[in-house]
C-alpha cells in the first residue's frame, strides 16, 4: 500500500511494509517517521533541512520505500536487521517541489514528478549510478506538475495526473510522452489499478472519479461529484484503492465511498 498528503494540518500518512516489521509514516510538520527496522548510512547527495512529507511509495517486496517532500528532494530508505534512521539515499529530484514517486520495474529504477522550473516535471533515475549520472530522462509532463503516478508493469507504462487536471501516458521503454490530455477539471491527486490490468480510475481534486480504457486512454465510466470539490488548499478525492472487484474512494470531506465495478 502506498499513501500520499494534500494540504495542511499536523496529520500525515503511515503505510505497513507488506508482512514486514516496520511501519513508514510522514507528516506536514517534517520527514517520513519510521518505527521498525531500517537501512540508512551513504548519503548519495544529502540535503540539508527538512521539507513537508507529500508522498510514500514501497517497492513491490517492501523492502525498500521511496518519500517525496515539498522542497523537491527524494529519499530512499531500506528495511534490515540494522537501524540508522537515515535515508541510504536522498537528492534534489525537482526544484520546486516533489509530490509522486514510484518503483520502475525493479527497486533501482525509480520515477519522480513534481514541479520544477524548467516544465521538466517527470524524471527517471537509476539509482544504481553514482548521483551526478543517475536522472537518466526527464520529461515535460503535465503543466503545472505532476502531481500523482502509478506504474503498468505488463506494458512498462507510467500514468501520470497533474495539479491542473491533465493526464499522461508514459512509454518507459521509449522514455517518451505517448499521449497528454486533460482529464478533470480540479488536479489529479491518486490513481488505481483494475486487477485485470486493463482499467485505471483517477481521483480528483474537482471531486470525481472516472474509469478508463487503459488500451484507448478514454474514460468509459464517470462518478462526479463523489466528494466535495476542492478548493484552492486541497480538496476532492484523496484516495482511492481496489478490493475484491470493489473501488473505495475518501475525500477531504470525511466520506468513505464504495463503488461495485
Amino acid at each position: 500500500s502506498n499513501s500520499s498528503s494534500s494540504g495542511g494540518g499536523s496529520s500525515g500518512m503511515s503505510l505497513y511494509a507488506g508482512g514486514l516489521p516496520g511501519l513508514a509514516s510522514g507528516a506536514y510538520a517534517g520527514a517520513a517517521a519510521v518505527a521498525g527496522s531500517l537501512s540508512g548510512g551513504g548519503g548519495g547527495g544529502e540535503t540539508s533541512g527538512t521539507g513537508r512529507t507529500t508522498y510514500i511509495a514501497f517497492d513491490g517486496f517492501g523492502h525498500k520505500f521511496g518519500v517525496t517532500d515539498t522542497r523537491g528532494v527524494v529519499s530512499l530508505w531500506q528495511f534490515s536487521n540494522q537501524s540508522s534512521g537515515r535515508p541510504f539515499r536522498q537528492w534534489q529530484a525537482h526544484s520546486k517541489r516533489a509530490d509522486a514517486f514510484s518503483f520502475v520495474g525493479s527497486a533501482s529504477f525509480v520515477a519522480t514528478g513534481g514541479q520544477s522550473g524548467d516544465g521538466n516535471n517527470l524524471s527517471l533515475w537509476d539509482t544504481l549510478l553514482p548521483p551526478r549520472q543517475s536522472c537518466v530522462k526527464t520529461l515535460a509532463c503535465c503543466d503545472g506538475g505532476v502531481r500523482a503516478m502509478v506504474y503498468v508493469p505488463h506494458t512498462q507504462t507510467l500514468l501520470c495526473g497533474g495539479h491542473r487536471g491533465h493526464l499522461a501516458a508514459v512509454d518507459v521503454r521509449q522514455q517518451r510522452v505517448i499521449q497528454e490530455w486533460v482529464g478533470h477539471e480540479g488536479g489529479v491527486y491518486r490513481f488505481a489499478m483494475h486487477d485485470s490490468g486493463d482499467f485505471f480510475f483517477t481521483g480528483s481534486g474537482d471531486g470525481s472519479v472516472k474509469m478508463w480504457s487503459l488500451a484507448s486512454l478514454r474514460e468509459t465510466v464517470v462518478w462526479p461529484a463523489v466528494h466535495q470539490r476542492g478548493t484552492f488548499y486541497g480538496g476532492g478525492c484523496y484516495d482511492l484503492d481496489l478490493y475484491n472487484n470493489q473501488l473505495f474512494s475518501c475525500g477531504s470531506d470525511g466520506r468513505l465511498m464504495m463503488f461495485q465495478l
